[in-house]
């Protein structure tokens, strides 16, 4: 079993470890993908066109603007006191002097690097001029803010992807990395589901193959727990019940086994014992009748002996006539028939000694009626026996009843002693006899009978309060 254990978790590891491969090869042909040094040129030159774009707008914008300084610059000082001039002229769009500009700071700190051509500062085109007594003042054009914003687009992914093209190596290590780690993860839970279900699963099937051994020894009370579920669970039930099966058939066949050698005895015996009875009881009643004596004692004894003999052939008889019966048990001819008229018979038959209680006026069925009524008499005389034993009134209940599976249900019922509970399974065995009297035949017959149609009786007693039979005969004769 730890063979199957071992494959068993050989094969979910493998199972958990295939998928590695096409998501392994997955994952690195995204990752090559994404990282393709054509793909990434394409990017640097789009991003670098775009920003060539940007350069040369910008390289207009500063000629104009410096042109419109020009413009500005020389006509507001000729007219201006130098003195009065603003440290800052701020231009529109269109090149005209916005006179009520907000104050840039940003502009007067850049002013000591302005000399020179236009530069870009905050935002703003600008470059430095002075006055005639060389004080400085700043000219400055604020650039369109879609212009600036796409400028610093531009320049923050150019260098986002210099560093991606830098560091390509260590980033395809962080995607790797964490990818195995999760995978390495994935496979010590799968190692741990697969440990747990090969227990579960070898767990049962080797308290199978143990009972299995026992079985083989010949012990076939061997019963597996049957907590497990699934479909070990299902094969441990089906094994359960086939051992089950094999008991009864096993308790079964012991019985027919026992049931024709009692047949075959009580034939035998029947037949040795039958022939000599008539011959002996003529022989003492000739004796008895033949005596022409005078001698009254001889005579008493004559008659002694005759009514001694007459009595015990008498129950030999009824113990060959219950061997024979016993030796015949014909298989029952099944007929469709009402059991109401054959309780009829009995109810009249024994009088108030039998009282019937019927379910309802016709009670159909498919039975033998002699059979039958064969085995429903040595149940009522075994009641009244019974009865007689302990002192009680002799009388018995005889019920019968359709039941749902429109099977006939007789139960014969008496207030007997009972049965003690270490007889209860020996009382349909042809050889137990709580009595002194008979061989203990008649509820052996009475079991090959019920067996006969197909049905089953059961017995429910407690000493000191009767015995309760119950037979069932299912509606189609079939085995019940």
């Amino acid at each position: 079993m730890k063979r199957i254990r071992t494959r068993l978790m050989i094969m979910i590891i493998v199972a958990a470890l295939l998928p590695a491969v096409p998501m392994s090869l997955v994952v690195n042909n995204l990752l090559e993908r994404s990282m393709n040094p054509s793909l990434q040129q394409t990017l640097v030159d789009g991003l670098q066109a775009g920003l060539d774009g940007s350069r040369e707008e910008l390289q207009q914008r500063k000629y104009a603007f410096a042109e419109a300084a020009d413009r500005i610059w020389r006509p507001h000082l000729t007219m201006m006191n130098p003195s009065a001039v603003s440290s800052q002229l701020i231009l529109d769009e269109q090149g005209h002097w916005l006179k009520k500009a907000a104050f840039v700071p940003e502009l007067n700190e850049a002013m000591p690097g302005l000399d020179g051509n236009p530069q870009v500062v905050g935002g703003h085109l600008a470059l430095k001029k002075r006055t005639a007594d060389r004080r400085p003042v700043v000219i400055a054009q604020a650039l369109p803010d879609e212009m600036t914003a796409r400028v610093g687009e531009i320049t923050d992914a150019m260098g986002l992807l210099a560093a991606f093209q830098l560091d390509r190596e260590p980033i395809l290590r962080s995607y790797v990395l964490p990818f195995l780690l999760v995978y390495a993860v994935l496979i010590l839970a799968a190692l741990a589901v697969a440990s747990l279900m090969a227990r579960r699963l070898a767990r049962p099937l080797e308290a199978v193959a143990d009972a299995a051994a026992r079985v083989a020894d010949g012990n076939l009370d061997t019963q597996v727990d049957e907590r497990t579920g699934g479909e070990a669970g299902a094969l441990v039930r089906a094994f359960n019940s086939m051992v089950a099966r094999l008991a009864e058939q096993r308790r079964e066949l012991a019985r027919l086994e026992k049931a024709a050698a009692w047949r075959g005895m009580a034939r035998t015996l029947a037949h040795e014992i039958k022939n000599p009875l008539t011959p002996i009881l003529l022989a003492v009643q000739e004796t008895h009748r033949s005596y022409k004596g005078e001698d009254a004692p001889h005579r008493e004894a004559l008659a002694d002996c005759e009514s001694i003999v007459s009595e015990e052939v008498e129950g030999l008889r009824r113990l060959v006539s219950e061997f024979s019966d016993f030796a015949r048990a014909p298989k029952p001819t099944l007929e469709d028939d009402d059991f109401a008229p054959l309780a009829e018979d009995l109810s009249r038959l024994y009088g108030e000694r039998l009282r019937l209680q019927l379910s309802n006026e016709t009670l159909p069925g498919r039975f033998d009626a002699k059979a039958l009524r064969r085995a429903l008499i040595n149940l009522i005389d075994n009641g009244l026996n019974a009865c007689a034993d302990v002192g009680a009134t002799p009388r018995v209940t005889l019920a019968a009843r359709i039941d749902l599976d429109n099977a006939l249900v007789m139960v014969v019922a008496d207030g007997g002693g009972g049965i003690a509970p270490e007889h209860r399974d020996h009382i349909f065995e042809p050889d137990f006899s709580t009595r002194k009297e008979g061989m203990g035949l008649g509820l052996a017959i009475v079991d090959g009978i019920v067996r006969g149609h197909g049905g089953r009786i059961e017995v429910n007693s407690n000493p000191g309060a009767g015995a309760v039979f119950t037979i069932r005969i299912p509606a189609d004769g079939r085995k019940d």
